[in-house]
C-alpha cells in the first residue's frame, strides 16, 4: 500500500489520518486506564 510518488491519494492520506487519529485515542484511553488501576 505505497501511494505513487507522481500524486499521492488524498482520500488515502486522510483515511490514514484518521485512522492514526484514532490509534492515538485508544491507546492514550487504554494507558490512562491502566495507570489508574496502578495507582490506585
Amino acid at each position: 500500500m505505497i501511494p505513487s510518488p507522481t500524486r499521492p491519494a488524498p482520500a488515502t492520506i486522510a483515511l490514514a489520518h484518521v485512522s492514526l487519529r484514532c490509534l492515538i485515542i485508544a491507546a492514550t484511553k487504554f494507558i490512562v486506564r491502566n495507570y489508574g488501576v496502578r495507582c490506585r
